[in-house]
């Protein structure tokens, strides 16, 4: 430092020093703004990093409350799972019990069916002996009737002729009456 400073009574030469001094002093302002451009610039970064870790905090916080959901969900899932799985091995057992109650049900109701047709069967015989029966006692009536009818129809015709040969004769009597007379 001492270099460059020329000599003077009583030491070195004031202007020089002077001279120095604010030499020193102005790279030592110029350096200092650059460092405080810096120190504000890195306090800028560093307040935008803050920022940024906070954001992150405020989204890892939010991760976790949805983890949490996610992870009771998961719970709520696992349970429902089980349970699941307790009511499909139920609704089988319930399902093997149906299905052999249905095939009993469906023995004894075929069995029933088969009474029942064996009964319709004997019904349906019956029935049919009973048509045959009417329809020949109404072919035997129908018949009669017809005969019947040819009779009553002869019968009329009869009376018919009669009543005529009555008339006439009843007019020859008159007549024979009136002329005896």
């Amino acid at each position: 430092m001492a270099e460059g400073f020329r000599k003077a009574f009583l030491g070195f030469n004031c202007n020089d020093v002077i001279e120095y001094v604010k030499k020193t002093h102005t790279e030592f302002s110029e350096k200092e703004e650059e460092l405080n451009l810096k120190i504000k610039n890195l306090q800028k970064e560093i307040e935008e990093k803050n920022n940024t870790i906070n954001e992150k905090d405020e989204k890892i916080k939010e991760t976790e409350k949805a983890l949490d959901v996610y992870r009771q969900k998961e719970e709520e899932i696992n349970r429902i799972s089980e349970n699941i799985g307790k009511l499909y091995i139920v609704s089988q057992a319930n399902a093997k019990a149906i299905t052999e109650t249905a095939e009993e049900n469906r023995r004894l109701a075929e069995e029933e069916i088969n009474k029942n047709l064996a009964a319709l069967k004997s019904a349906h015989e019956k029935l049919t002996s009973i048509i045959k029966g009417v329809t020949d006692t109404s072919v035997d009536f129908t018949d009669n009737m017809k005969s019947l009818s040819g009779e009553l129809d002869n019968t009329i015709n009869a009376i018919v002729e009669n009543n005529e040969k009555c008339g006439e004769k009843v007019a020859e009597k008159e007549k024979i009456l009136s002329n005896a007379e």
